[in-house]
């Protein structure tokens, strides 16, 4: 539908948000009134509301606020904007980045916004709300890449690769020693009843690696961290709330 953080299929765009709006985020329309009971079932009133419902756009009572990357270009705001001016006829409508988005929902006016995704890694500079536009940079080489990574080093993995199994797969397991053969009962599945090869549970290992390698990389790194590990009990003391020190 996009690319590098820019719509590029904009009937498509528009369909999904339209989706969002008319399914998820809105309430739900008022049902046929010939329907309920207390009206005419002779009277023409059903063809009066096909006509009302098909004039109504889906955001005619609804302001809305959308958000976009620091660089999308000028003609993809436009677009935007005429879409939910025109198409669901929006009485309000704001267009905002999502630098400043992000810092002011930390509580900042000014910070340096660091967006790591699976397929797109931004850095924007955010002062007093504006976005610095010079500093602004993106790159591919965000969360996807970083699992393709992984991948490669668990196929590589001596004495023997690594394979990556999902959890549906899994019947049962044992603890064992690191750098020892796994100890696992794997599933019997029907080959009438199996399920499709999924590529996404393939990912899902990477991914939870990667965070729990990455949580655990910065954590580490923290003085307060090691202190208040549970084989520290002598110095249990350390891990409560310290006062601020005064200037």
């Amino acid at each position: 539908m996009g690319k590098d953080g820019v719509v590029e299929d904009w009937d498509m765009a528009e369909k999904l948000w339209e989706y969002s709006f008319a399914s998820r985020l809105t309430h739900t329309k008022p049902g046929n009134p010939m329907l309920n009971g207390l009206n005419d079932p002779s009277a023409d009133l059903s063809t009066e509301m096909e006509i009302v419902e098909s004039e109504e756009k889906p955001l005619s009572d609804t302001p809305l606020l959308m958000t976009e990357s620091g660089w999308n270009p000028t003609k993809a705001r436009e677009k935007t904007i005429e879409i939910a001016m025109e198409s669901w006829g929006t009485p309000a409508y704001y267009l905002s980045r999502t630098g400043p988005m992000a810092a002011f929902a930390a509580g900042k006016a000014s910070a340096l916004v660091i967006d790591v995704g699976a397929s797109m890694v931004s850095v924007t500079p955010v002062h007093d709300g504006l976005i610095l536009k010079r500093g602004v940079q993106h790159s591919h080489l965000a969360g996807d890449y970083i699992s393709s990574q992984i991948r490669g080093l668990f196929k590589q993995n001596t004495p023997q690769p690594i394979t990556v199994t999902p959890h549906y797969l899994i019947s049962s397991k044992t603890a064992v020693d690191a750098g020892q053969p796994a100890q696992a009962t794997y599933r019997n599945i029907p080959s009438d009843q199996a399920p499709d090869a999924s590529f996404r549970h393939l990912l899902e290992k990477p991914h939870h690696f990667r965070i729990q390698r990455m949580r655990r990389a910065s954590l580490a790194r923290s003085p307060r961290f090691i202190q208040c590990q549970p084989s520290r009990r002598a110095q249990r003391g350390y891990c409560k709330k310290q006062p601020r020190p005064t200037l």
